[in-house]
């Protein structure tokens, strides 16, 4: 899942999985677990996590997200 930047999310129900390949390409590190409740896209609440360059979001199992416009 990418945000437009106009976007942020809140997780309804699942998990959501931030990666970053910042460090190593072929081999990209978990930085965060978003449950329900979390809000994503806000860089005051995520400290810029779901907004740099090497990251993304992805889900392992079905999820409910509402995405809005911030």
């Amino acid at each position: 899942m990418f945000l437009q930047e106009d976007e942020a999310a809140v997780i309804v129900a699942g998990q959501l999985y931030l990666f970053n390949h910042d460090k190593d390409v072929a081999c990209p590190s978990v930085q965060a677990i978003y449950n329900p409740g979390d809000v994503l896209g806000i860089s005051e609440i995520s400290n810029n996590w779901t907004r740099r360059q090497h990251d993304w979001i992805m889900a392992r199992n079905d999820c409910d997200i509402f995405v809005c416009s911030r």
